[in-house]
């Protein structure tokens, strides 16, 4: 009987784990459209938000991007004001990439009601469930990545048909067709 309650909690944990992940996406992307970001975008503005000032190599670590996607991607994010740049404090040889203040409150409507009530959920626990929750969050993060650099790895679509796109329209008065 224990083994099967066992069993039980962990498939329960497992479907909770990819509900969560899911209604996560679902949100980010929907914070990513009102705010005219990428996904990408928006995770390191979160990743900032987090961790505060990271150099473009740290930014590469946590993400997985090339040095040069990060580089587009925080000129991209400068350009419209969200991050800025500053020199290391102490290697000027390094520079910091860091959310405005503007940004900051462009997304607190978005995040700061989720972050209160997260704060609020989590004051409600003893010290030994924090505990265990910080390490399953690191080890599953750990899991994560790895599996994350894995896939990245793989050949392209190797497991399903290459996408077609079928396109219509009139040009000149004439109806043109492409096939892609």
């Amino acid at each position: 009987m224990v083994a099967s309650r066992r069993g039980e909690l962990i498939k329960d944990i497992v479907v909770a784990i990819q509900d969560e992940q899911t209604q996560n996406a679902f949100f980010s992307n929907a914070i990513a459209e009102r705010l005219d970001v990428t996904s990408t975008e928006l995770e390191v503005l979160g990743t900032l938000v987090a961790r505060g000032p990271l150099t473009a190599g740290e930014i590469s670590q946590r993400t997985g991007l090339t040095s040069g996607a990060v580089t587009r991607l925080i000129d991209r994010l400068e350009q419209r004001g969200s991050v800025r740049r500053r020199p290391d404090a102490d290697d000027r040889r390094k520079v910091r990439v860091e959310i405005t203040p503007s940004a900051m409150h462009i997304c607190e409507p978005f995040y700061g009601p989720l972050a209160r009530e997260g704060t609020a959920l989590l004051e409600g626990l003893s010290e030994r469930q924090l505990e265990t929750i910080l390490e399953y969050l690191r080890v599953s993060y750990d899991l994560t990545k790895k599996h994350t650099e894995r896939v990245a790895a793989m050949p392209e679509r190797p497991y399903l048909p290459k996408r077609k796109v079928n396109l219509k329209g009139r040009i000149l008065g004439q109806t043109v067709r492409i096939k892609i």
